[in-house]
């Protein structure tokens, strides 16, 4: 697991007509270049993207001022492929990703291994990624009774910008894994790690090689 969280990045979205807009989630290097994360972090309905950015990768938190005033070094990437469109009722959820380039010179360490072989039900998983800010709570296997109390707490367990790893159990498998387990907007993109491998489907192979 640490080895994986140096490669994870927070990942910040710029488009040309929207400047106030950016879409912010998570993405993770596979190789030493390429990195993946969830396409609809790359969507806006109405608009096109002027620029890609990640933080440095595994840094452990994200403070939102140094971003705003540039002090991080952005890194710059770009888009190799996606197979989201948005809203299609004609993709399913194992359209949802992307395949991004780090620019020339820029070399990530050595990510875990890759690997399309779904783990089976019942395994247990781990989602690594950066939650952000969240009006609304998506907890599983919990009822939520009191939501300002369950907010704090989900804040508690998922802070924000901070590179945090969420545990659950494998439901289902398929060309989507399903799996109960805690996460917030900000970790979309994040990856799925089982017995130290990255995990993911074979429709990523192709975009890649």
């Amino acid at each position: 697991m640490l080895t994986a969280g140096t490669v994870v990045c927070y990942l910040v979205v710029e488009f040309e007509k929207d400047k106030d807009k950016s879409n912010v989630g998570t993405a993770f290097f596979i190789d030493k270049q390429y990195l993946i994360t969830a396409g609809h972090c790359l969507h806006h309905a109405k608009d096109t993207i002027k620029r890609i950015l990640i933080v440095q990768p595994g840094l452990s938190h994200i403070n939102y001022s140094k971003l705003t005033k540039g002090e991080y070094n952005l890194i710059e990437c770009s888009l190799v492929a996606t197979l989201y469109r948005g809203k299609d009722k004609r993709d399913g959820e194992e359209t949802d990703f992307a395949l991004l380039r780090a620019p020339q010179g820029f070399y990530s360490k050595k990510p875990p291994r890759f690997s399309i072989e779904p783990p089976p039900v019942g395994a247990t998983v781990d989602v690594i990624g950066y939650p952000e800010e969240f009006r609304s709570v998506m907890l599983k296997g919990k009822e939520l009774n009191d939501i300002d109390r369950s907010v704090d707490e989900v804040q508690k367990l998922l802070p924000k910008r901070t590179l945090t790893a969420s545990r659950g159990v494998i439901q289902s498998t398929g060309p989507v894994m399903t799996y109960t387990l805690s996460t917030v907007p900000g970790m979309s993109g994040s990856c799925v790690l089982y017995e130290g491998k990255f995990v993911g489907t074979s429709y990523i192979i192709p975009l890649i090689f």
